[in-house]
């Protein structure tokens, strides 16, 4: 079967690469939606988002969310750490613990955090194992598919979609998953070129806009919280396109 195969010169890459020849929708992909491909279907569509949109925007919490288990890519860790000095920062997952930490030691100019972390690690696993409440464990991790994930997920306006490896043309779900919960993503890596060609045109912040500095980051966040309009603008993408993410979705065979 390999002879004959192989005079075809049948030689093809499956990637998440976009210079794969079966790259698309390795992750996620974005999609013209069928519902409103008339002007009337559109302008209707439009109008049940506004109003489902203002009450997103009332309802949802001013900070952004981050659930992260993967500690060992340490420069997505000091972003959020950055971010956190100027904005709202909600984080859970198993580097919770190190990431409350070093933002601690950054504020109190604490030694070096291997001298001290594990003490602190210590003493937060003990203040778990004596606490009463199911409700405080469950937060302190909050794993995939749990009551806190989905609760986490529906109470942020914002998401730190930030890859553990920056790779060519690398994005996971951490992208796809926030625009299915109706949060808006905030991205780093790969560059901004990427994101235009892949996703939702104008559903995403992107760092490389502010010049990778996280207090002007933070002033555009600040500015979205005030203004539903502005606001607005990163889901008006939803009337014309679908983010799909789920192997379900991206490929109904598997």
């Amino acid at each position: 079967m390999q002879s004959k195969l192989d005079r075809f010169h049948f030689n093809w890459t499956l990637s998440y690469r976009s210079d794969s020849e079966v790259s698309d929708c390795a992750y996620g992909c974005t999609y013209s939606s069928p519902r409103t491909v008339s002007d009337d279907g559109r302008a209707e569509a439009l109008r049940q988002l506004a109003s489902s949109l203002r009450a997103e925007h009332e309802r949802r919490a001013r900070s952004a969310l981050w659930l992260v288990s993967n500690c060992d890519a340490g420069l997505r860790m000091r972003f959020a750490i950055a971010l956190s000095r100027h904005y709202p920062v909600k984080i859970y997952g198993a580097c919770s613990t190190r990431i409350d930490f070093l933002r601690q030691q950054q504020q109190q100019q604490q030694q070096p955090y291997y001298s001290n972390y594990y003490l602190y690690s210590a003493m937060r696993t003990l203040k778990r194992l004596f606490s009463s409440s199911r409700e405080e464990e469950e937060e302190e991790d909050c794993g995939r598919g749990s009551a806190c994930e989905r609760a986490a997920f529906a109470a942020h306006k914002y998401y730190l979609s930030f890859e553990s490896k920056n790779c060519t043309d690398y994005v996971t779900e951490k992208l796809w998953r926030t625009l299915r919960t109706f949060m808006i993503p905030i991205v780093v890596t790969p560059g901004k070129e990427f994101y235009e060609m892949r996703a939702p045109p104008g559903s995403y912040i992107h760092l490389a806009d502010f010049g990778y500095n996280f207090a002007r980051l933070a002033v555009k966040l600040r500015w979205l919280d005030e203004s539903f309009e502005a606001y607005a603008d990163y889901h008006v993408w939803r009337v014309r396109f679908d983010a799909v993410y789920s192997p379900r979705e991206t490929d109904p065979i598997a």
